[in-house]
């Protein structure tokens, strides 16, 4: 029993650290800060990963439209998508690795998931006053992880928005 029981926590473990998601907010233009109360329409979003899915492959995709999409529903949810005007982000999908349920759970950390995107906050005489990464990996985890390559983005969006939100995040402005 007690053997199970460790099985058991050691699973728990590595399905509990297997997800990361990391970001953060780098004000570009000293003096001019990003309000958090702000509104933000969708601008350019371009796919600059590399990733070319397999000749035959069904989950085939658009991914800069999964990511506008996973974007404009973020935005929405948390009430800050705007009319155009106040400010526009532009996404750049720098990472994109489907990864493999299957074999994230035989090997955690193999088969992982990836997603990882850079968001440029413009304002509306098109200055770049913001630029906020976000990394999103699923690493472990079996079944309860199929489909990560759908919802990896949506995390992501949510993510962004989180940081565009939260002031608490923000880092000073570099030096211009």
């Amino acid at each position: 029993m007690r053997n199970l029981c460790l099985v058991f926590l050691l699973v728990l473990c590595v399905g509990l650290a297997g997800c990361s998601t990391k970001s953060s907010f780098v004000q570009m233009a000293a003096g001019q800060p990003v309000e958090t109360t702000a509104d933000y329409s969708v601008g350019d979003v371009k796919d600059s990963s590399g990733f070319k899915f397999k000749e035959g492959d069904k989950d085939v995709f658009d991914i800069p439209e999964a990511m506008r999409s996973a974007l404009q529903t973020a935005l929405n949810s948390k009430g800050a998508l705007g009319s155009p005007g106040m400010y526009t982000l532009n996404v750049d999908i720098l990472k994109y690795e489907p990864g493999n349920a299957g074999l994230r759970w035989l090997v955690p950390g193999a088969g992982a998931t990836k997603v990882g995107i850079v968001a440029v906050v413009v304002d509306k005489e098109g200055k770049h006053l913001a630029r906020i990464p976000v990394d999103r990996t699923i690493a472990a985890g079996g079944a309860f992880t199929i489909g990560a390559w759908k919802y990896a983005f949506d995390e992501v969006a949510t993510e962004l928005v989180e940081v565009l939100k939260d002031s608490s995040k923000r880092k000073p402005p570099k030096d211009s």
